[in-house]
């Protein structure tokens, strides 16, 4: 096992606390996409539970080296042509929120964009309806470059940056969709109490 895959499986284990009903399993990170900025995304696909048209999953966006200041890794991918909550996001134009975005004017809504410093790896417990392709964040817990957890965002924590229900239009992040939807590596044991309503 690579000295990457027994940090990401540590830190899976770690974050068990934000899945309580979830049951632990041997993950099996998959490499998605690496983004422009050079943060990589995965996803466990272990973790992958199926409810009805709904999939509940587990995430993680790393870089190779943690970051110094709480500007340099995105908590996610921009989201294209809905609202503007960071500067990374695009307007409905596809021109860059940058300024413009909530998080940049202050007062308000004031949106979590970015992971603190020190982090390494975010784990992130994801919902998505398969069928409309939105997609719900439950949370997320960041670690630092020795496994440790430095902060952790609660689904009400990041209503403001990851709003309850949006339909992914990212093309990156409808890869993921697309890889937990595919069926072939999920179980029938659903991951949390509870169904999936629009």
């Amino acid at each position: 096992m690579s000295k990457f895959s027994l940090l990401i499986s540590t830190a899976l284990l770690l974050s068990t606390s934000l899945l309580p009903s979830i049951a632990i399993a041997a993950p099996k990170w998959v490499k998605v996409i690496t983004d422009e900025d050079l943060v990589q995304n995965f996803v466990d696909k272990a973790s992958i539970r199926t409810n009805k048209t709904s999939r509940n999953y587990t995430s993680a966006r790393t870089v190779t080296k943690a970051v110094t200041s709480d500007e340099q890794m995105p908590l996610r991918r921009p989201y294209h042509g809905q609202r503007c909550p960071c500067p990374y996001d695009y307007a409905i134009n596809e021109s860059n929120c940058g300024g413009r975005s909530a998080y940049s004017r202050g007062g308000g809504a004031s949106p979590l964009c970015y992971a603190p410093s020190k982090t390494l790896r975010l784990v992130i417990s994801n919902l998505v309806n398969c069928k409309t392709k939105e997609r719900r964040i439950n949370a997320i817990q960041a670690y630092d470059s020795k496994n440790k957890p430095i902060a952790r965002y609660t689904a009400s924590q990041i209503v403001d940056t990851y709003p309850e229900l949006v339909e992914v239009s990212d093309e990156a992040e409808l890869k993921v969709i697309n890889a937990v939807c595919s069926g072939s590596a999920a179980s029938n044991r659903p991951a949390f109490q509870g169904s999936y309503t629009r």
